[in-house]
């Protein structure tokens, strides 16, 4: 019994995984894990350290807070980005679902 809900589990982890491939959503994952990890750091600096383009990062960041998942504050000339409660939820499914894979 415990074999078939490991074997259900990680059937349901590799759909996760094309969904996540096929839509693209890798650097959104990447956006998301590594926004909740860091503080007060400017938009542009988080898509260096992430190997993105500054107006990729600006659009899926547009998005996520379209979706409520983040806020962001204009400091000064930078814009710091900050989770919300759901983008602090999303974040630690996706990080269970990392350590699983």
């Amino acid at each position: 019994m415990a074999d078939l809900n490991f074997i259900r589990i990680f059937l349901l982890i590799l759909q996760v995984i094309k969904i996540i491939n096929k839509l693209k959503l890798d650097r959104w994952v990447d956006l998301i894990i590594y926004t909740g990890n860091q503080t007060n750091l400017p938009i542009s600096r988080i898509a260096r350290n992430l190997d993105m383009t500054f107006s990729h990062c600006i659009n899926i960041y547009k998005e996520m807070e379209k979706n409520d998942w983040i806020k962001s504050k204009k400091k000064g000339r930078n814009r710091e980005i900050i989770l919300t409660e759901k983008g602090t939820k999303i974040k630690a499914i996706l990080e269970k679902l990392l350590q699983v894979l």
